[in-house]
């Protein structure tokens, strides 16, 4: 098994596009799509549901404006 690093920059704060700048605050949930496409994670303090794109190695929010609720 090897690991890596998908997306981030270590840096916790928000910021989506490229995944090696992306930023995430408390990373949880992944899940991987059933054709491997896409992994889905929750970016639990930036209060939103988001995606890397493994193809075009972005990362985009898919839901949540930022606010708790």
């Amino acid at each position: 098994q090897t690991v890596s690093t998908v997306a981030g920059t270590g840096e916790r704060d928000f910021q989506d596009g490229p995944a090696a700048q992306a930023q995430m605050y408390w990373p949880a949930g992944l899940v991987l799509d059933a054709a491997r496409n896409w992994l889905y994670f929750c970016d639990f303090r930036n209060h939103r549901i988001r995606k890397v794109d493994l193809a075009t190695q972005t990362v985009s929010t898919v839901a949540g404006a930022g606010v708790g609720g």
